[in-house]
């Protein structure tokens, strides 16, 4: 990351605000986004505090030209953009109609697509760069309606992503955290307009399995990253591992129309993700 600049949306709390200040510790400059300005500033307070350039822009990922406003912006203020962490969610819907499955696959689906496509072509142009994309653990096995649905369509497209554009010098992660005490819940009563509920007590939240922190959430996903890791989670127990070797070596035999060397890079991907199979030079 030493003189890399990232740009996080959902940079105002959470894991966002958690892996932007870990990106500025190794000595990169960032921009984070988000709709909670009082979040934002206490996240630049924070990275301008650990010595790196440090920029905010409120934006609402389901909002196109506020996402390419974020994209002009970032270059005018800070040049380039290297990484590019797609990570603004929510938990809920404002109700259970299909206006507001719509509503929340706008912001947990959609504006990862927006947030990803409006710097895409800077990184194409420069030819190298890295994108990001938070999805879920519901992204790999379900279990959540409405936000399942739009997880598992995120870990879609970060595979599409990666496919498409890893010749061109653009690689791409999808992060798919389990339990992670981000304080997810009460952001989202914010937005929604409602009282959020009261916080478990932390050793009910430790007694959930695999509960770690934002910050320890953050450290897991630079260490995948650093492993050339397409799919990095914050635990992976064994019996998903297997359905992922299953997944890659059905992969590997379907009989599709397409070239044979899609497959081989489609089934190479969740082999990495699974730490099966070391990463390509120059991935």
């Amino acid at each position: 990351m030493e003189g890399r600049v990232v740009v996080v949306t959902g940079g105002a709390s959470g894991i966002g605000r958690a892996t932007a200040l870990a990106c500025a510790r190794r000595g990169a400059d960032v921009m984070v986004a988000d709709v909670d300005d009082e979040g934002l500033d206490e996240t630049v307070a924070e990275l301008q505090a650990v010595g790196v350039r440090a920029e905010a822009l409120h934006t609402d990922v389901a909002d196109d030209d506020a996402v390419a406003r974020l994209a002009r912006v970032t270059l005018e203020r800070l040049g380039r953009a290297d990484v590019v962490m797609a990570n603004a969610g929510v938990n809920a819907t404002p109700d259970d109609t299909m206006r507001g499955w719509q509503w929340l696959a706008d912001i947990n689906l959609y504006g990862v697509v927006r947030t990803i496509d409006a710097f895409l072509p800077h990184l194409l142009e420069r030819g190298t760069g890295y994108v990001i994309a938070t999805s879920s653990a519901h992204g790999l096995f379900g279990g959540g309606g409405a936000y399942t649905l739009a997880k598992w369509g995120v870990v879609g497209y970060a595979e599409s992503v990666a496919l498409a554009h890893r010749r061109a010098g653009v690689g791409a992660s999808v992060f798919c955290p389990g339990f992670v005490s981000t304080g997810l819940i009460r952001s989202t009563a914010r937005i929604l307009g409602r009282t959020a509920p009261p916080s478990p007590p932390p050793e009910a939240l430790a007694r959930l399995p695999g509960m770690i922190t934002p910050e320890d959430a953050a450290e897991q996903l630079l260490a995948g990253l650093d492993a050339g890791r397409f799919l990095i989670t914050t635990s992976l127990p064994e019996r998903i591992a297997g359905e992922l070797r299953a997944r890659a070596d059905a992969l590997e035999s379907t009989h599709w129309t397409l070239p044979p060397y899609f497959k081989g890079d489609r089934a190479s991907l969740w082999r990495r993700a699974i730490g099966a199979e070391p990463p390509p030079d120059g991935a």
